[in-house]
């Protein structure tokens, strides 16, 4: 009777087992899915320099590097509800801070369209002329005004997080596998 009962215990687990649905694992981020994250990014003394918990997660495709490929590469094996908190020395982020010749500029305000108003902090949007580049072309790279005088301002051509190690406390919201 022990033996029978055991047998009927064992056809009817198996039976059981049998007609449930196979269970996935849950997703994991991979290169080429497309994760929403809701993050804060912040500068190592503290300052917020970027947030998206008062609107809408951010869409990244993982592995395009439309944003910085470390941040994408943070978010690789995660799962949906995921939290994480890493940090990006400035060699992961936005590269060291240039004092290279050129990055900075003294120039003079008579040379600013007359509607602007100088401040120190003012990003605007230089016209740079390289010399291998025909004379009515140019690029145009963004600056931050770092003085102002009475005659001149100086631009400053680097990133403001140049040279700066990042913090980013990040959760994935949702996953969407690539097809």
């Amino acid at each position: 009777m022990k033996y029978l009962l055991i047998l009927f215990i064992s056809l009817l687990s198996s039976a059981c087992s049998e007609n449930q649905p196979e269970q996935k694992p849950p997703a994991s981020v991979a290169t080429g899915d497309t994760v929403f994250v809701h993050y804060i990014g912040s500068v190592i003394d503290g300052g917020i320099f970027e947030s998206t918990l008062d609107g809408e997660p951010r869409g990244i495709i993982v592995g395009e590097h439309a944003i910085l490929p470390a941040f994408e590469d943070a978010l690789v094996g995660m799962q949906a509800g995921d939290s994480k908190t890493f940090t990006l020395a400035p060699e992961q982020a936005f590269g060291p801070y240039r004092d290279d010749p050129g990055m900075t500029h003294t120039l003079d305000r008579s040379s600013l369209a007359h509607t602007i108003v100088p401040v120190v902090g003012q990003q605007l949007n230089a016209a740079v002329f390289l010399p291998d580049q025909p004379s009515d072309q140019s690029q145009i790279v963004p600056v931050v005004i770092t003085a102002v005088t009475d005659q001149t301002i100086t631009v400053d051509a680097n990133h403001p997080l140049a040279g700066k190690s990042l913090n980013f406390d990040v959760t994935v919201v949702e996953i969407q596998k690539k097809l």
